[in-house]
């Protein structure tokens, strides 16, 4: 017989829950903290009826997501020009939005676990990774720091990512929290958490293994393309400045030229490095071209794009790629924007944030996925925030790219965590798709990681940089990219399936007393 919680044991619970999976990610790094970090969580949706279960999570995953995003309300405030109160405003509906899949999931774990018992420990990791999946698409998507994500540094262990993607490590690390907290439950004596406690370790066993394996499986082929990265530090503030336009002008040519001696054949300039638009500036097209015929070098870089489509003026985030003879020989447009970075979605109701986008208009995304070519071997260009995305990344290689070129401008962000956040889930991008991963950042963290998601070179932020080093294309498919997110639709057909199962038990009237 369970005792009914109170709302302040359950809040404590949660809250702790909610400080532990933060710690997990960076810049605390501390991810062997998400191995238990869920484990006062799924503790309290045990003794906790489903109401209070849910705002009890709903707090939780607030503490988590302010202690994980809190970088927002600077970036709104400072950078967007809003007042105060409206970017502390913004971030906290975010949090709110992002501790919303929290509370969730604990209602759901509560109501399943008042019908079916122990089993719902079982039944967690369905549902955690359900509710991940779904991150990826509603309000536009926002997958930053899933659970997997603290994980970045143990190979052995992330490889299982090229089958399952990324949630299949976060169904792991909830599956050991479940156990645990039957553990704390003192289920020591039953045969079921026995069976339940081998059948767990055999499990980490199998990953661990296929791990040692795929890390020995070469993906890449034995070509190499000599790739240089241009890390210029373009302070946000002073882009608007015309004589600081030159100075950054004259420091990424230089990084470049040095880039040039080391025989580099592909040189990349980060998103947003320079304010000129290419399509419409001539001496920012003339220095391009000029770069390009200059060292014999492949140019990839970003620029606002400006078209007319059906009589009105219309902005593109792009990336354009020029070859060795100084001809534009590719395009990319963003087709995935930031919402109140790019474009203000609900323009009604957030009219308020209109200022953060006034100085370059709204954006206007891509139509379609385009794959550039160096060398013979295509690639594709997710720019900024679209390397968060695993399906929308999958869906570049399914087309056909051989190796995975990002670039961003992450400046926005400061001092704070989000560099790091955004950089590991290239990681993944890597493991999932057995491709290279060269990333320029305006002002860092720049870096090359291999398809085994090991960070070969990585430079720090708001530091002039350079990163020279070697990538290979890859034609290797793996189950994710063909098959695609297998065990997230699962997890979501397997909760859905319980739940209905569920609404036909019986709730044990007695648990709570």
């Amino acid at each position: 017989m369970r005792k009914k919680s109170s709302i302040i044991y359950a809040l404590l619970l949660s809250g702790l829950s909610g400080v532990l999976v933060a710690f997990s990610f960076p810049r605390f790094n501390l991810g062997w903290l998400a191995w238990f970090s869920l484990v006062p969580l799924l503790v309290m949706g045990w003794f906790t009826p489903p109401k209070r279960a849910f705002f009890a999570a709903l707090a939780g995953g607030g503490v988590s997501y302010l202690l994980s995003v809190y970088w927002l309300a600077p970036v709104m405030t400072h950078y967007g020009r809003l007042p105060q109160s409206v970017g502390i405003l913004i971030m906290l509906i975010l949090v709110l939005y992002l501790a919303a899949y929290w509370a969730f999931f604990a209602l759901i774990f509560s109501f399943i676990g008042r019908r079916l018992g122990e089993w719902v420990f079982l039944i967690a990791p369905f549902v955690w990774v359900g509710f991940e999946y779904l991150r990826n698409y509603i309000v536009t998507g926002f997958p930053w720091i899933l659970l997997a994500h603290s994980q970045y540094r143990f190979l052995h262990l992330i490889q299982i990512s090229d089958i399952f993607g990324a949630y299949g490590v976060s169904f792991l690390i909830v599956l050991v929290n479940g156990v645990l907290s039957l553990s704390l439950l003192r289920r020591f004596r039953s045969k079921r958490y026995f069976a339940l406690l081998v059948g767990t370790a055999i499990l980490i066993i199998i990953v661990l293994i296929y791990g040692a394996v795929r890390l020995k499986t070469v993906f890449a082929s034995p070509e190499r393309i000599r790739i240089a990265l241009v890390q210029g530090n373009a302070e946000q503030d002073k882009l608007l400045s015309g004589a600081y336009v030159e100075e950054l002008a004259r420091v990424h040519l230089a990084l470049t030229a040095r880039a040039a001696r080391f025989g580099s054949e592909f040189i990349i300039w980060p998103e947003s490095n320079i304010p000129l638009n290419f399509s419409t500036s001539p001496v920012f097209n003339r220095l391009m071209r000029d770069e390009a015929r200059r060292y014999n070098a492949f140019f990839l870089f970003g620029s606002v794009d400006v078209r007319e489509k059906e009589g009105k003026k219309r902005y593109y985030n792009s990336a354009f790629l020029i070859n060795p003879e100084g001809e534009v020989v590719g395009r990319y447009d963003k087709v995935h924007l930031v919402p109140f970075g790019e474009y203000v979605p609900k323009k009604r109701l957030f009219f308020f944030a209109g200022k953060l986008t006034a100085e370059v208009s709204d954006f206007s995304p891509g139509e379609r996925l385009t794959l550039l070519e160096v060398k013979g071997h295509r690639f594709a260009v997710p720019i900024c925030f679209e390397i968060i995305f695993p399906n929308l990344v999958r869906s570049f290689v399914k087309e056909g790219a051989e190796f995975i070129v990002t670039i961003t401008n992450d400046a926005w962000f400061g001092r704070t965590s989000a560099p790091y956040q955004h950089f590991i889930t290239a990681v993944f991008r890597a493991v999932e798709c057995r491709r290279f991963v060269a990333r320029a950042a305006n002002t860092g963290i720049s870096g090359i990681i291999d398809p085994y998601g090991r960070i070969i070179k990585q430079t720090p932020i708001f530091k002039k940089a350079l990163v020279i080093g070697e990538i290979a294309p890859s034609t290797y498919t793996t189950f994710y990219v063909g098959y695609g997110d297998v065990l997230p639709l699962c997890s979501l057909f397997m909760v859905i399936f319980v739940l209905i199962y569920s609404l036909k038990r019986k709730e044990d009237k007695s648990a709570y007393r």
